[in-house]
């Protein structure tokens, strides 16, 4: 019964946004059912857990901060609690991910420890590829709002990934994600990659370079959001082949001609 009617509030949010959620009334009912459904002390949290962090997460993509923002930040507590239990990671990632973005680091920047471990779970052996793809796209979004802390949260999954990519066992879902946050910790602090070996670094040069020229088949098709999803990808990758050339310029000597052209086809591209 509660899973339906999550569901009836999931579409009704989604169809009507603030609308619904600037009720009073229906507001109250909506954060009673999350709460109902997030309390990790009843036995119903073992069937109704990931409906309520769905609820959760659509209420704060498609509500007001004006509506919704007093309660979502008082309800922060539960969902580190949520992260610590080791329930639904990819779920609690994708809430932390829209925290960092509507309140900044300040609601995170306390649970450092927990979100360390968090993240180093999700891009481990021991995770499932929808975790790790949500733990890096949370490392992204909180290397917008706050570099530093997303570099520590980080530790060594980072390092550990490019090292699986150069042994071919990186799963290929994973790869660009990886670049963009990769990109993102480099250019806050290059040591990131001149910390590398020569060969982790070797590797993602041929990976970059294999983005030259490449257009994707919803690129062609004029997809929604592909043309920029594209130019992002090869936007990082000029960007840390030029610092393998800063770092690691005998490297960058071998791949000359390539990394110049696909520079100069960058810079047209954005032109």
């Amino acid at each position: 019964c509660q899973s339906s009617l999550i569901n009836i509030l999931l579409l009704l949010i989604e169809k009507t946004g603030d609308q619904c959620l600037s009720t009073p009334p229906l507001r109250e009912v909506i954060f009673q059912l999350i709460g109902f459904c997030v309390n990790l002390g009843s036995d119903r949290a073992s069937y109704l857990l990931e409906d309520g962090l769905k609820l959760w997460r659509c209420v704060m993509l498609h509500g007001s901060w004006q509506a919704v923002g007093q309660p979502v930040e008082s309800s922060a507590e539960n969902l580190f609690a949520i992260a610590r239990s080791g329930r639904e990671n990819h779920e609690v990632l994708c809430i932390l991910k829209l925290y960092a973005v509507l309140c900044g680091a300040r609601v995170v920047a306390g649970q450092e420890q927990l979100l360390a471990e968090l993240v180093g779970h999700c891009l481990s052996d021991r995770a499932t590829l929808k975790e790790a793809y949500s733990a890096l796209d949370f490392l992204y979004t909180l290397g917008l709002v706050d570099a530093e802390l997303a570099l520590r949260v980080s530790g060594q999954a980072v390092p550990f990934l490019l090292q699986k990519l150069k042994e071919g066992e990186l799963a290929r879902i994973l790869l660009e994600p990886l670049l963009e946050v990769f990109a993102l910790f480099a250019l806050k602090n290059e040591s990131t990659l001149s910390g590398l070996a020569f060969g982790v670094v070797s590797e993602l040069t041929a990976v970059l370079l294999s983005f030259k020229g490449v257009r994707g088949i919803h690129e062609f098709l004029g997809s929604a959001g592909a043309r920029a999803a594209g130019t992002m990808k090869r936007k990082v990758a000029v960007i840390l082949l030029a610092l393998v050339s800063k770092y690691y310029p005998d490297l960058a000597k071998r791949h000359k001609t390539y990394i110049v052209e696909f520079g100069l086809a960058q810079a047209q591209e954005e032109a």
